[in-house]
């Protein structure tokens, strides 16, 4: 048996049982007053992800669009149920967003992914067609069989047509994709299910 070279006593006991005290942070570390006002006025970063990412199919009112932008003032509400959408699909992680989108270009139909902040359709949802969770994907990673997709709405060649291969068919096509899934309404011309 090997024996302690000190004998413990009632100081090791005591030394031991009492709390460590918070060290203060060195001068360095300390911020002044200017410091700390600039600090609470920078722009804060959104939240990390919650490992989820909400997938949300949007529309807008096309004429109205143009309306607003060429002269400034849209058309009657009343007239605003009767005219086509325009749908595309928004990809939400908390730090990451990206929309797929398509539309007519000079070779036909084109279809894009890209950062929502890019996207003409940014912020222009006004009717929420479609609402669903991915969870534990990254919207990096969520928006691939979009990327796809429209890899292959850009190898097709496929014309542009105003009621039938357009940006709504695009986005229709692409949720038929998932089981269950199907987007699209009288107004979202090209986007709605087939009636026999």
């Amino acid at each position: 048996m090997v024996q302690p070279t000190k004998p413990i006593g009632w100081d090791d006991v005591d030394r031991f049982s009492r709390p460590a005290a918070t060290p203060k942070p060195p001068a360095a570390h300390r911020l002044t007053l200017e410091e700390r006002v600039s600090l609470a006025k920078a722009p804060r970063r959104r939240p990390a992800p919650t490992g989820d990412t909400r997938l949300q199919v949007w529309s807008y009112d096309v004429p109205d669009r143009i309306l607003r932008e060429a002269v400034g003032v849209g058309i009657p509400k009343v007239l605003k149920g009767l005219s086509p959408d325009h749908m595309y699909e928004l990809y939400d992680d908390g730090r990451d967003r990206f929309i797929y989108r398509a539309g007519p270009s000079r070779h036909g139909l084109h279809a894009e992914v890209t950062p929502a902040e890019r996207s003409r359709d940014f912020n222009q949802g006004e009717r929420l067609l479609y609402e669903t969770t991915l969870p534990n994907v990254a919207a990096a990673d969520a928006v691939g069989s979009a990327r796809t997709h429209a890899a292959q709405i850009e190898g097709s060649g496929r014309p542009y047509l105003v009621f039938g291969s357009n940006s709504n068919a695009v986005i229709r096509e692409h949720m038929n994709q998932r089981p269950g899934v199907s987007v699209g309404d009288r107004q979202t011309v090209g986007g709605r299910p087939p009636r026999f």
